[in-house]
């Protein structure tokens, strides 16, 4: 018997066993009828059989969820690891590109919608948790490629995260042309590596530290990450000198970049533009949902 028809039974177990009353608690010519003690355990057993529909359906709403609807609750949880900065220059920068992922044509919501259908999206939340880091890192895969297997940059970066060939052997994955073997384009091993990657470069910022003054005040979470960020855009050579140079201040960083590098050094809030865009488009959907 399935969850719907199983309560559909237990409620109308329940309104039989309440035959015998009218609106407002008035009794029936039938219900008088009865001995008292029966109409004590007609209405006991009426209340046990409400109250486990109400428990049914209490389970019924915890069980709904699908793996991909966890999934993206974890991804957009409040309490975001990585938080945007809040000066006007970011803000509006995010306000930026979260305009620009909007146009018309859909392509950043057909990639997110194509990476819930493959079973992608908790595929990578289920890695992140796995190796301890933010689920929503899922974020660089999507603006790096759009989460097409076959994209290729013009600098030789292919695969999901867009890895080049020495660093996807570096992080351990199999580049061999003649062997017809590329590991960048494979959605789990690519994704596992990235994440590692990430979780590296992350922890570098650690070792950066040692570059600074002992007495200067701790970074949090987020600044380590977009730095992170920087570093898996530029490569962990070019910004740790510079995170040492400017002590790991953001506003700086992003300051004192030349203009060749303004793309680098909005990496982050195209990180941000997207998880914000598509938060939007998650709630909008849900509340579609409910209306439906």
């Amino acid at each position: 018997m399935n969850r719907q028809l199983h309560l559909a039974v237990l409620l109308g177990a329940a309104a039989a066993l309440e035959g015998g009353w009218l609106e407002g608690g008035m009794k029936t010519a039938a219900a008088k009828e009865r001995p008292s003690g029966l109409e004590d355990q007609l209405q006991q057993t009426s209340s046990a059989v409400r109250r486990a529909v109400e428990a049914e359906t209490i389970s019924s709403e915890k069980e709904e969820k699908t793996p991909v609807e966890k999934a993206i609750d974890r991804i957009f949880a409040s309490g975001a690891t990585i938080t945007a900065p809040e000066d006007d220059y970011n803000q509006k920068r995010i306000a930026y590109w979260k305009k620009r992922f909007a146009r018309p044509g859909g392509k950043w919501v057909k990639a997110w919608e194509r990476m819930k259908e493959r079973g992608h999206l908790e595929m990578v939340v289920k890695i992140c948790d796995e190796e301890g880091v933010p689920p929503e890192l899922v974020f660089i895969a999507l603006i790096e490629s759009g989460w097409r297997s076959n994209t290729t940059s013009p600098a030789g970066a292919r695969g999901y995260w867009q890895f080049t060939e020495s660093t996807a052997r570096h992080r351990g994955l199999r580049v061999d042309a003649e062997a017809g073997v590329d590991e960048r384009t494979h959605p789990r091993k690519s994704t596992r590596a990235a994440v590692r990657y990430l979780k590296f470069l992350y922890n570098l910022t650690y070792e950066w530290d040692k570059q600074r003054r002992p007495d200067d005040e701790e970074l949090d979470d987020s600044v380590r990450w977009m730095f992170a960020l920087w570093a898996y855009n530029r490569g962990p050579k070019y910004v740790a000198l510079a995170y040492e140079k400017y002590e790991g201040n953001v506003a700086t960083y992003q300051e004192k970049l030349p203009a060749r590098l303004e793309e680098h050094g909005d990496y982050p809030n195209r990180f941000f533009g997207i998880r914000e865009f598509l938060r939007d488009h998650e709630q909008l959907k849900g509340k579609q949902d409910l209306e439906e």
